[in-house]
This record gives C-alpha cells, structure tokens and sequence, in this order.
C-alpha cells in the first residue's frame, strides 16, 4: 500500500490500486505510518485531479509494479517515491540517508538499476554517510555525488 499526494489531497492506495480513503485528519506521513504501519511509501507525482479513471488505474498499476521490481533487486524498503516529468523518479529508502535516482519506462529498466543499487551500497558500506546523492538513471553508470568535507587537519599537514 501507498498514500499517494493527489493535488492537495492524500489517499490511500491498497495492494490492488484501489484508492481505500482520503486521509483529512493526518498531517504527515510519519503520523500515518505509526498508525498504520512502517511499510507504507509515501509517492508524490504519480497522479492529478485531472487524470482520467483509466489513466489512474494504469498509473497506480505501473507504481506498484515499479516499487515491486526496484524492492526486490535491491533488496531495500521504499519509504517514498517522487514521479518526475519524463521517466525519471527519486526514491527514499529507509536504509539510506541519501537520495537515489532512477529512470526508465518498463520495471525492467528500474530492477537492473535497483541491482545496481545493491551493488553501489554494498562498495560504500561503512561510509554511506559520505553519498550525498545517487544517480542510476544513466544506463550502465552511476553518478555518486559525496558531500563536501572540508580536508582534514592531517592532509593540511602534508
């Protein structure tokens, strides 16, 4: 299940991408979540007032299937998911303190990133507090982007 921001209004989505209820008397996510569970994605671009039924459905359906995909090839939990135009989408994890982004128009597309994420991490581990940002949308490459650290006072030294 998701919440999905729908104009100025927040809706939960159940496993069958039926929309269940409108949440009017929770303000954040994080409310939710401890009401409900710690599972729920919070997915931000997917839809708008203006979408047809159809389109709706298709959208929700290509949501849960792409969350599904990335889920499973990285082996990390979804916290959120920010639709960008074009096919660009950027993901929280619940295990990264960094964003990640990813592109593409099939689940295929966005699992082999998710095993690239798995793998990116897995060559940080111990150090995933120095990413900044990760960039899979470029098709066999990774931009990582690190945080600026001023040098240390040993390298000043030398």
């Amino acid at each position: 299940a998701f919440v999905a921001e729908v104009g100025d209004h927040m809706w939960i989505v159940g496993q069958d991408g039926g929309f269940v209820r409108p949440l009017r008397e929770l303000r954040t996510i994080d409310e939710l979540r401890a009401r409900v569970g710690s599972d729920l994605r919070l997915v931000r671009g997917l839809l708008s007032r203006a979408s047809s039924p159809d389109m709706t459905k298709a959208r929700v359906r290509f949501a849960l299937a792409t969350i599904r995909a990335i889920e499973e090839a990285s082996g990390r939990s979804i916290t959120a998911v920010d639709f960008r135009p074009g096919d660009e989408i950027r993901l929280r994890f619940a295990d990264l303190p960094f964003p990640v982004i990813m592109a593409g128009g099939e689940t295929a597309q966005f699992a082999d990133q998710g095993r690239r994420l798995r793998a990116l991490v897995s060559s940080f581990q111990g150090d995933l507090a120095s990413v900044q940002q990760v960039d899979l949308a470029f098709h066999k490459l990774g931009v990582v982007r690190l945080h600026d650290r001023p040098p240390s006072k040993d390298a000043l030294k030398r």
